[in-house]
């Protein structure tokens, strides 16, 4: 009888990477749903507004959570149409994007929005 060899199983080298727009599309319905807790003074830590501002820090440098929270937050409560919020935090975000391949805010998004 032979031996069969059992092959190791390798976790592929292929890293995940979220559309920004999707990420703001997620967090722009997270306010939605998580406001008043926010508008109590609920810390964002403790909300479903959190996981998706720690993805976008994780695709920017220079800024962190608490301050993309603290501007993407006035941004909705300026204006609560998902359309104008998702233009305006796309403009918001853009300069502190890492724009590697396949990260960033997709530029046919954006004309489709305006």
């Amino acid at each position: 009888m032979l031996a069969v060899r059992k092959q190791e199983w390798k976790k592929p080298a292929m890293r995940a990477v979220t559309d920004t727009g999707i990420i703001l599309e997620c967090l722009y319905d997270a306010y939605g749903m998580e406001g008043e807790l926010v508008l109590s003074g609920k810390n964002m830590y403790s909300t479903m507004i959190y996981p998706f501002v720690k993805m976008l820090e994780d695709q920017c440098t220079g800024i962190k959570a608490e301050g993309i929270h603290k501007e993407l937050w006035e941004l909705y409560l300026k204006d609560h149409e998902k359309d104008h919020f998702m233009e305006l935090a796309s403009h918001f975000m853009e300069p502190y994007e890492n724009h590697e391949e396949g990260q960033g805010i997709r530029r046919g998004m954006l004309s489709s929005m305006t």
